[in-house]
């Protein structure tokens, strides 16, 4: 029990990290805005050539990967399905905070791969976790 506090307090400060990384620590930007259009990062650099926005996907990814890796480590039952639920909203709310303070560009594609990341931390961790049940079965037969 002592373990899953800790790891629930680690979630909350990480989540909050990540707040402030993303929001609070930008100052004021005068090419704050929204960007509606699924995938436009993936045509901006297919057709456009700007290349450097992979690094902007790839961070987005990261940045989310150890929410969904701490989701799977401090929950037993929880299904994908339901970290969407956890993520989806947490990265919006990212996003909707950066255009309002305008610290940022608020974009779809944000949201998009912030969730992916925390799937993937997510799906990680019960594929090991299923793996090492499957293991210790397969040894005690």
């Amino acid at each position: 029990m002592r373990l899953k506090y800790w790891g629930f307090l680690l979630l909350s400060v990480y989540i909050a990290f990540v707040y402030w990384l993303t929001v609070f620590s930008r100052g004021v930007s005068n090419h704050a805005g929204c960007e509606w259009g699924l995938f436009w990062t993936y045509k901006a650099i297919l057709f456009d050539g700007k290349d450097y926005l992979i690094g902007d996907i790839i961070n987005n990814v990261l940045l989310f990967f150890p929410i969904g890796l701490l989701i799977a480590l401090l929950t037993k039952k929880l299904k994908w399905i339901t970290v969407l639920f956890v993520c989806v909203p947490l990265s919006f709310c990212i996003e909707v905070l950066q255009f309002y303070l305008k610290r940022g560009l608020c974009e779809t594609d944000d949201i998009f791969h912030n969730t992916l990341g925390c799937l993937i931390g997510f799906v990680i961790v019960r594929v090991l976790q299923k793996r090492s049940l499957e293991r210790n079965d397969t040894l005690s037969i």
